[in-house]
C-alpha cells in the first residue's frame, strides 16, 4: 500500500514538473515571438519614416527597354575567338574514345538480345492464351 502511494505521488510530481517545464517553454517561445514582432514593427516604422511622401522619384509611364548596341566583329576576329574557345575544351584521347565506343556496342548487343528474348517469351505466352496461329507462313 505504501509502495503504491509512493509510486502515485512520484508520478504526479513528475507530471507536474513536465507540465511546468512545458509551460515555461511555451512562455519563452511566446516571449521570443513577441520580441521578434516588436523588432519587425520597429523596422517597418523606421522604413516608413525614411520614405517621405511627395518626394518620391518621378514615374515614367510606358515600357522602357534598354537597347545595347553589340560590337560587330569581322570574320577573322570571330574565327580567332572560335579557335580560342576550342583550345579551352578538354578533348578525349583516342584510347578513351575507342573504349567508350566498344562499351556502347557491347551494351547495345546485350540489350538487343534481352529484348529479343522478352519478345519471344511474350509471343509464346500470347500464342498459348489466344487461339491464333502464331507461326507466319510465307508463300
Amino acid at each position: 500500500m505504501l509502495d503504491a502511494t509512493l509510486k502515485m505521488f512520484t508520478y504526479q510530481a513528475s507530471s507536474n514538473i513536465a507540465r511546468r517545464q512545458y509551460s515555461v517553454e511555451v512562455a519563452h517561445e511566446n516571449l521570443c515571438l513577441s520580441a521578434e514582432r516588436q523588432l519587425t514593427a520597429k523596422a517597418y516604422r523606421q522604413m516608413a519614416k525614411k520614405k517621405k511622401p511627395g518626394k518620391s522619384e518621378p514615374v515614367i509611364e510606358g515600357k522602357a527597354t534598354e537597347v545595347k548596341k553589340k560590337k560587330k566583329t569581322n570574320i577573322f576576329e570571330f574565327l580567332q575567338q572560335v579557335r580560342g574557345e576550342g583550345s579551352k575544351v578538354t578533348w578525349t584521347t583516342r584510347n578513351e574514345t575507342l573504349v567508350s565506343t566498344i562499351m556502347v556496342l557491347i551494351m547495345v548487343t546485350i540489350m538487343a538480345i534481352f529484348f529479343f528474348g522478352v519478345d519471344q517469351l511474350l509471343r509464346l505466352g500470347i500464342c498459348g492464351i489466344l487461339p491464333i496461329e502464331c507461326v507466319s507462313t510465307s508463300n
